[in-house]
């Protein structure tokens, strides 16, 4: 009932922002074969910290969201929306707002629905210590303070080659995560370089904690 209510509200975005955003949407590019994602330091190195070069965020995003001509269903509206706005040099429209920082690996789509329903994108980067990436996306919806699972919430994991420009998809267990599908867990993504992507984690009687997920240059630990 929740997918179906999201998909309808999603649907009616889409029709108010086809001028600022256009075409059409898609899903992941999840069907990539899994690669080497090993780092060269364990223990919390440099190499997954943003430097002064920046990331090329926009790029990143059109690899792992494809060619919009073989995209299928809604999961990837707000990336493509993102990347649309941003082009045209667009923070802000009546439904949506954009964020990019290239310096920190970070950019974000906020998409204002109805009153207290509201959606987000989230795309950051850490750096290997070779030419590729690491990318989190990461997408939600919220529904009166709460979030609600749908087929397009949650964390996916890719690498981006910035030779290459070639992106290939992780599985999220690779990485030491184990991604909460059902609406109970909001994830947030960090916005200034950091290593922890932060969790708030709603339980069946109300009460809510705070964890993070901290990348140890291989994996992530789950940290209170």
């Amino acid at each position: 009932m929740k997918k179906n209510i999201f998909q309808c509200v999603m649907a009616a975005a889409i029709g108010l922002c086809m001028t600022a955003c256009g075409g059409k949407n898609a899903k992941t590019n999840s069907d990539s074969d899994e690669p080497d994602t090993e780092m060269a330091d364990e223990e919390d190195g440099d190499d997954a910290e943003a430097t002064s070069d920046g990331f090329p965020i926009i790029d990143v995003i059109i690899a792992v969201a494809g060619p919009e001509e073989e995209q299928e269903g809604e999961c990837m509206y707000g990336a493509n929306c993102l990347v649309r706005m941003y082009q045209e040099g667009q923070k802000k429209d009546e439904y949506h707002t954009v964020e990019v920082d290239a310096k920190h690996g970070y950019a974000s789509l906020m998409s204002n629905y109805e009153q207290n329903e509201y959606g987000y994108t989230e795309f950051c980067c850490w750096k290997y210590d070779d030419s590729r990436l690491l990318v989190c996306y990461n997408n939600g919806y919220n529904e009166n303070g709460r979030g609600i699972a749908t087929e397009c919430t949650g964390l996916s994991f890719f690498t981006y080659d910035t030779n290459t420009k070639k992106v290939e998809y992780v599985n999220a267990d690779e990485l030491g995560v184990e991604v909460d599908y059902s609406g109970a867990t909001s994830y947030t993504l960090p916005t200034d370089g950091s290593k922890a992507i932060g969790l708030v984690v709603r339980s069946d009687d109300g009460s809510v904690k705070a964890r993070q997920l901290v990348w140890k240059g291989r994996r992530f630990n789950l940290e209170d």
